[in-house]
């Protein structure tokens, strides 16, 4: 930890890359990632901050390559998106996030659901984690956390799931559990569908007030324009109704 730190504190980001200090610099860090401590631990199952350590140094030696970084297994992949989103292109961040729910859905790594959320995407990764891994309770538990639209087709594997687990508890006579679960279900459904409800009134509310304000407007314009055409009439009346003498010009009094 200590070398990784000298390494750490020793970069320059303003200095010259083909300097002799960074050279040396940049030699220090790749012997450092070449020793055996550091890469023990690349098994893409590990979780240890000697991964992270190991990022941050090729990271630093060459700022210009992420896809060290980005195809680094043994980081989570929350971390490895993130940075993508710092570091990539829209067009390069687009391409990444397709390729690691591609690689996901392959190997049923849940962590792909922090991209592909509880959708139709989603539920593939859960089918394919469940087919590799045999875990139907996991699949259940995440899946009892949502509303599916009806009519879903997708959503009726996450249906079988429910009553399978459920299934399962009975069989193990594991009635706590199953009531935990099913008043847990219950009271997120309420809560969302508390939560649509609240938001449509809302939304309700706030287009009522515009129309109101609209029509205020409206009503403002068209007493301006009446008001406007009756000044207009009057001045119009009473131009008629004038004498001709009277509209006469003060040369033409003294020629009468």
């Amino acid at each position: 930890l200590e070398l990784v730190a000298m390494c750490v504190a020793g970069y320059n980001s303003g200095g010259e890359r083909n300097s002799h200090s960074a050279i040396v610099w940049r030699n220090a860090c790749q012997n450092l990632l070449n020793r055996p401590n550091l890469n023990e631990t690349r098994n893409p199952g590990s979780r240890s901050h000697l991964n992270y350590l190991r990022a941050i140094c090729s990271f630093l030696i060459d700022d210009n390559d992420h896809d060290k970084t980005l195809r680094d297994a043994s980081l989570n992949l929350s971390d490895r998106v993130a940075f993508a989103c710092i570091y990539l292109s829209r067009k390069q961040l687009k391409e990444y996030l397709e390729t690691s729910v591609e690689d996901c859905l392959r190997s049923g790594n849940l962590e792909g659901l922090l991209i592909t959320g509880l959708k139709k995407k989603g539920i593939a990764l859960l089918q394919s984690y469940v087919d590799s891994r045999s875990d139907v309770q996991t699949a259940a538990l995440i899946s009892s956390r949502a509303i599916f639209p009806p009519g879903a087709g997708w959503a009726k594997v996450c249906i079988e799931w429910l009553s399978s687990y459920r299934e399962f508890l009975n069989k193990n006579q594991m009635w706590k559990s199953r009531a935990i679960f099913d008043v847990g279900r219950a009271d997120l459904i309420r809560k969302l569908r508390d939560h649509k409800l609240r938001d449509h009134k809302q939304q309700t509310e706030q287009q009522f007030v515009q129309n109101v304000a609209t029509m205020g407007r409206v009503q403002v314009l068209r007493k301006a324009t009446n008001h406007s055409r009756k000044q207009q009439h009057t001045q119009l009346t009473s131009r008629q109704n004038e004498s001709p003498i009277t509209s006469f010009p003060p040369q033409i009094y003294a020629l009468m």
